[in-house]
């Protein structure tokens, strides 16, 4: 009896909805009983979580889980600031999305920095996503619906992988099913406090993934054509909704403002972004940072507001470096007219493709190493050929069902703005799932009716973009997924390893930069140093005014006694990047080799823009009292 007020409070939120829409003799699937769907649903959900920890298990050995770059690092390095204490998170405004920084720093806080711990949470969380897809599919749909949408979900091998990932994907994905599912509610409820819930819980997703704000203008927009509701409430509404987004926004902006002097609402990387993802020279749909830029993000922003400030001749902060791009990127493309329908096609293409799209880490290789190549289904392909279908007739015969493309088509946006990766990707799936789940219900529904007309056109739409999307070949290979597999090799000091991978993957990619580099670290290591100049002089004919070629030489050169060879290249880093230590080690080179006027020069210059923290300050400071 305990159990019948909160069986009836889930029953409202999870299992109310629409009911055998066609009349069908019901089933298990489909009876009223709260019990069976429960019960069914909840044994569905713990066979997700033991797919997901078996898939762990598999993976424990895998070397790149033991490593964290690019942005699995920034978000791991944020969580630990604020688990330390510093709620405030980063010194400046919040270059990405903080909220999964602020998810990491709360496990941290409570069990320690255990990445172990955050990869079982993020199992159980994407585990409970078969709870919410199938909530949401029996309401705009109906329960053998929601059913066959949370089976394909549990089975979904793409999201195994993200839930072993310092990114935040599941917490998105998760985020965006609860909004999506409370929204339902809403509608049905329309109580006014409710829309301003609604309102502050797009805010929270903002605080996810900024693209996302997205959401509070179509929500609207499908709001007024779908419900139809009369102009005063819709006006009424509307306004909770955006009071609840913006009071959530202001937290955000106020903290900026504080922490950086600037009322920044979301965060500073889109300019950035956008540029990297639309110019000249990269209309591959994909992100590549420009010639200037490091691929790690807070060396990226540095970078990128580096090159504006040169551009502009003036000093800027984050946020107004981050407007500078997104107009840069407008004047390009305005002046290249041409190459916007191939950025348009290429990024149609790669999102219509099977390929999963990765950037921190290859889904390719985790999945060899898995074995989950073994597991062919249910694979994107099959969700686009069936959940494409699904929503269409779906929305044909029930304009609930439109609610479901409201999350698609923030998703494409997105991804045509920006740039086309899995990650980007993955949050509008669980929507194509549930389309897949109506597809297959009314497919169902024919066989049983006898019509086959539309069941033989069903199959051609559907055959046709299977097909479609699994012809499209994979972007050309650059060696960067071996590099990153060598990469944690070497991080872990399996040198001999990472050495075999990256010398496999040199011959095969000659013109990959980072292979040339992580080689000569490795030779550096051995202590083959002629070995080591001649891996990185390999890296100079590819790209010469590359920072992290010419400091790494000028280092060799440096620890090899010879200060003289190294000078040319700590000069050309100062070219590149007003970098302190290579003022300092140019200040060395030039006290080695006798000219103490440029060894006076540099040392003062260190001096100057070093941190008052800085471990060369005393030892510069002496030398300075000697040389003089």
């Amino acid at each position: 009896m305990a159990f019948a007020p909160c069986g009836a409070f889930l029953n409202t939120i999870f299992l109310s909805g629409n009911e055998n829409p066609y009349n069908v003799k019901a089933t298990v699937f489909n009876q009223e009983k709260f019990y069976n769907s429960s019960r069914f649903i909840f044994y569905l959900f713990l066979a997700a979580f033991a797919l997901r920890i078996g898939f762990f298990a598999v993976m424990r050995d895998y070397p790149l889980l033991y490593i964290q770059s690019l942005d699995e690092k920034y978000y791991v390095d944020l969580g630990k600031i604020i688990a330390s204490g510093s709620l405030r998170g980063e010194q400046g405004a919040f270059f990405m999305d903080p909220m999964y920084g602020y998810f990491l720093g709360f496990i941290f806080f409570v069990f320690g920095d255990n990445l172990t711990i955050v990869r079982l949470i993020q199992i159980l969380l994407d585990a409970f996503n078969v709870v919410l897809i199938f909530a949401i599919g029996r309401r705009v749909w109906d329960q053998w619906a929601g059913i066959v949408a949370a089976i394909i979900w549990a089975a979904y091998i793409v999201s195994f992988y993200y839930t072993l990932l310092m990114l935040k994907v599941t917490l998105a994905i998760t985020g965006l099913l609860v909004f999506m599912l409370l929204l339902l509610v809403v509608i049905k409820n329309q109580r006014k406090t409710s829309w301003f819930l609604t309102g502050m819980g797009a805010g929270i997703l903002n605080f996810i993934s900024a693209n996302f704000i997205l959401m509070i203008p179509l929500t609207l927009v499908f709001y007024c054509f779908i419900e139809r509701p009369k102009w005063r409430s819709f006006i009424i509404n509307s306004a909770f909704v955006l009071a609840g987004a913006m009071t959530l926004l202001s937290i955000n902006g106020i903290r900026n403002y504080f922490v950086a002097g600037h009322p920044v609402f979301l965060n500073t990387s889109s300019g950035l972004i956008l540029y990297s993802s639309n110019n000249p020279g990269n209309t591959s749909g994909l992100f590549d940072v420009p010639a200037f830029a490091q691929s790690h993000p807070v060396s990226c922003q540095d970078d990128f507001l580096k090159e504006a400030e040169r551009r502009t001749s003036r000093s800027l902060s984050p946020k107004e470096a981050s407007i500078f791009w997104r107009n840069a990127t407008f004047r390009v493309l305005k002046d290249n007219l041409q190459i916007i329908p191939v950025l348009i096609l290429n990024k149609l293409k790669w999102t219509f493709a099977n390929y999963e799209i990765t950037m921190n880490q290859p889904y390719q290789f985790v999945a060899n190493f898995a074995g989950t190549n073994k597991w062919p289904f249910p694979n994107y392909a099959f969700v686009l050929a069936f959940g494409l279908p699904g929503l269409a007739i779906g929305i044909s015969r029930r304009k609930q069902v439109g609610w479901l493309l409201v999350p698609v088509l923030v998703i494409l946006a997105t991804l045509m703005i920006f740039y086309v990766c899995t990650r980007f990707r993955m949050p509008m799936v669980p929507f194509l799932v549930i389309g897949t789940g109506i597809c297959l219900r009314i497919a169902f529904v024919w066989v049983k009716e006898g019509n086959w007309r539309k069941i033989i056109l069903l199959g051609l739409v559907s055959s046709t973009i299977f097909l479609v999307s699994m012809s499209i070949s994979p972007p050309s290979g650059d060696g960067y997924k071996e590099f990153v597999l060598a990469k944690a090799f070497y991080s872990q000091n399996h040198h001999d390893k990472a050495e075999a991978y990256a010398v496999n993957a040199l011959k095969k990619y000659p013109d990959n930069l980072d292979l040339h580099i992580l080689l000569g670290r490795i030779a550096t290591k051995k202590g083959l140093i002629n070995e080591s100049i001649m891996y990185y002089q390999g890296a100079m004919k590819i790209t010469p005014d590359n920072f992290t070629v010419n400091y790494d030489l000028a280092m060799i050169h440096m620890d090899s006694g010879k200060p003289e060879l190294a000078i040319p290249y700590f000069e050309k880093c100062l070219t590149l990047n007003h970098h302190i230590q290579s003022m300092f080690h140019l200040a060395r080179a030039y006290e080695a080799c006798g000219n103490n006027r440029q060894a006076i020069k540099y040392y003062r210059e260190f001096l100057e823009s070093a941190s008052p923290d800085d471990p060369g300050r005393e030892y510069a400071k002496k030398r300075l009292a000697v040389i003089r």
